[in-house]
């Protein structure tokens, strides 16, 4: 019986500190400081050129760069000596509009 009672309390004392190391590793991200994403670097356009190979078109602060980008490596083709202004097109309709007109049957 004591040995049941010694495994029971070595199991409770290891799922704890599973679940605490879990707990840890959930709350050590928004602990830390973070970069917002997007925040200096943006991908304006990209255009796929065969296999996994594309042209990126990157805007680095205030200065655009054009990419071509494959599996092993990035290079850097031309730095814009001026930049190109995309226009960017905003959805009037969010996800969950769409998704709900989907649902009902709508349009």
């Amino acid at each position: 019986m004591k040995e049941i009672l010694t495994m029971l309390v070595s199991l409770a004392i290891v799922l704890g500190i599973i679940y605490f190391t879990y707990w840890l590793c959930r709350r050590l991200p928004s602990m830390q400081h973070q970069v917002k994403s997007g925040q200096n670097i943006r991908v304006l356009e990209r255009t796929p050129i065969g296999g996994n190979k594309q042209i990126l078109l990157v805007q680095v602060n205030e200065q655009q760069y054009l990419l071509g980008c494959s599996e092993q490596n990035i290079t850097v083709l031309d730095k814009l000596a001026e930049p190109i202004f995309i226009e960017e097109v905003k959805s009037e309709v969010n996800f969950q509009q769409m998704l709900q007109k989907y649902k009902k049957g709508g349009e």
